[in-house]
Formats: structure tokens, sequence, C-alpha cells
């Protein structure tokens, strides 16, 4: 079972879009948050408005971020229910000290935290040393997928920029593009509409 579009509302589509992105059926669905596909189908296509332990359930059970789970809540025209703050602010400074702490222990490997744009927010000196000093508050898809002279800087570039991109599409569900996260390109091809890793060339 599975609605149309409609004149679904933003919560709605986003919903729609969360459940066709982790394949669950508006049945599968329905049952996992203790509710019946009519009244998915319902919430999906705008008929229904959701209650704020609804939003909280669906959010847990698709499994997507807190963030996105806030979003949903604003979708549905529900206050937030969890708090935002910057790493670098006051109100997480025992939490800073925890990940600097930890990233000076994971030396002589680089380690660098990143937001969910793949900004980098802190890095470790060995980081640093192999992506440059300036690499705090660069966005590390384009600073290393999409940089030539990091072919140079890895041996082997090329499966991890393949399994770097892999994940940065794993993480974007389909149709909800986020604001600065830079897009994944469509990989090469063979000649076999093989997907060809980066750096490999073509015969």
């Amino acid at each position: 079972m599975d609605g149309g579009a409609g004149t679904a509302s933003p919560f709605g589509t986003r919903l729609r879009r969360w459940r066709q992105h982790r394949g669950i059926s508006q049945l599968m669905l329905a049952g996992r948050v203790g509710s019946t596909p009519r009244h998915i189908s319902f919430l999906q296509t705008g008929r229904s408005r959701p209650s704020r332990q609804m939003v909280l359930r669906l959010g847990e059970v698709l499994d997507v971020s807190l963030r996105e789970r806030n979003e949903l809540l604003a979708a549905a025209g529900l206050p937030a229910a969890y708090p935002r703050a910057p790493v670098t602010g006051p109100e997480l400074a025992p939490y800073r000290t925890a990940i600097d702490r930890l990233l000076r222990a994971y030396q002589p490997y680089p380690g660098m935290v990143l937001d969910s744009h793949w900004n980098v927010l802190i890095a470790n000196q060995a980081c640093a040393n192999l992506f440059g000093g300036d690499l705090v508050g660069t966005n590390m898809v384009r600073h290393f997928l999409a940089n030539p002279a990091a072919v140079t800087a890895v041996v082997n570039w090329p499966e991890v920029a393949w399994a770097a991109l892999g994940r940065l599409r794993q993480q974007l569900a389909p149709g909800t593009p986020r604001r600065g996260t830079p897009r994944a390109g469509r990989p090469r091809r063979d000649r076999g509409g093989r997907p060809t890793p980066p750096g490999r060339a073509r015969r």
C-alpha cells in the first residue's frame, strides 16, 4: 500500500521520502510505530496531522538523525525536541575537551570531526600535516575528493575516494538535499555501464 503524492503536506513529503529511502512499506512502518497503514497514508497525503509523539516515533523507527527529527517536527508545525549548539560553543565545552583528548590520543593517525555537511570542525595535528594546516573550516568533500592534489597525497586514493563517495551518497536521502552539502556527482562508467572508481583509467 503506497498512496500517491497528491497535495502532501511538508511533513508528509518528508515522511514519504525517508520511508522510501529506508525501503519500508506503509504497512511495515505502521506496524513498527503501532499505527495503521491508513493513518500512515493520511499522514503522507496531509489528510491527518501527526502528534508530537507520533513524529518522534517515526523518526526513531526510520533511524534518522536528531537534527532530522527536529526537521520533521518543524515540518509538522511542532517545536523542536532536541537542542542545538555549535561544537565550539560554551554549552559543549566539556564534550569539546573530551573530543580534543581523543584526537590527540589518536596520533600519529589523522582524525577529524565533521558536521553533517562534511565541513571540518576539529582536526588533530596528523590530519593537518596530511591535508594542510588550514583544514579546519573547509569542506572535506571539496578539499579532498574534488582536489587533484589529493591524488598524490594518498597512495590508495582511488579506493579511498570511491568509498567516501559511496558513504556520502548513503547519508543523503533522495530528494532532501541539505543546504551547503556538495552534490555527489555521477560516477564515471566503463563501456559496459559499470561505475568506474575515481582515478582508474578507462580502457
